[in-house]
């Protein structure tokens, strides 16, 4: 099965949408304030996994001058749509593996 850019696409939108329905009404998430404060800060997480790197590109979006008061929902709203990226990505995967 081929998956046009198309369909991926729309997979994209409707992930998309469905996270801004569910869980995009502030900071929903427990540590999601922390991962804002250590983005403007600068600061480092101890934990691994990808962290350091989510770190990484929350403070270099930070750092294009957004304010801080606007720092959150921006990065609240990117990383919902890099998020998003998933469904098109297990649907690619699925697709090769002939599932």
């Amino acid at each position: 099965m081929h998956l046009s850019r198309r369909d991926l696409l729309v997979l994209w939108l409707f992930a998309f949408v469905a996270s801004a329905l569910v869980g995009t009404h502030g900071i929903v998430y427990w540590d999601a304030g922390d991962y804002v404060t250590l983005a403007i800060d600068g600061g480092r997480s101890g934990l691994l996994l990808g962290r350091p790197l989510f770190l990484l590109v929350s403070r270099a979006i930070v750092d294009t001058g957004i304010d801080s008061a606007w720092a959150e929902p921006v990065l609240r709203w990117f990383w919902t749509a890099v998020g998003a990226c998933a469904a098109p990505a297990m649907a690619v995967l699925a697709a090769r593996l002939g599932v």
